[in-house]
């Protein structure tokens, strides 16, 4: 997927009548990905039978994102700086969890669960510690 810049001068023109340009652009980067993909995996060479290739704009439609970004918040160092962005809130009983109060993705989410678990009773960490041996 691409950085929403690169697509931002498109952002106004309606889904699917973007124009040539941007198709072209969106050609080019297909091509770009699906050969360093098929340069991992070149087994599947002859098993692709579609791609269809989105950019931040086809987030922003599709998913109802903003400027393109599909892991929640933009990944700044200021984000992971903001105080009041963790587990326990000041709101008594009302908890945060999730890859936001970590970190992107599947771990984040994971760890963030984690995180959170933990805020709301620290005796968590003894019950699964045992885990981690």
């Amino acid at each position: 997927l691409a950085f929403f810049d690169h697509v931002a001068v498109f952002q106004n023109e309606r889904v699917k009548h973007r124009g040539k340009e941007y198709t072209d652009m969106k050609k080019e980067w297909e091509i770009v990905y699906m050969e360093a993909f098929l340069k991992q995996f070149p087994e599947l060479k002859d098993k692709v039978d579609y791609v269809e290739f989105g950019t931040a704009l086809s987030n922003d439609f599709y998913l109802g994102t903003n400027r393109g970004a599909v892991y929640g918040l933009s990944h700044t160092p200021e984000r992971f700086n903001l105080q009041w962005l963790k587990p326990k809130t000041p709101i008594q009983n009302f908890y945060l969890t999730g890859q936001d109060v970590c970190s992107c993705g599947i771990t984040g989410a994971l760890v963030g669960g984690y995180l959170s678990a933990y805020a709301i009773s620290p005796r968590c960490f003894l019950r699964t510690a045992s885990l981690l041996n």
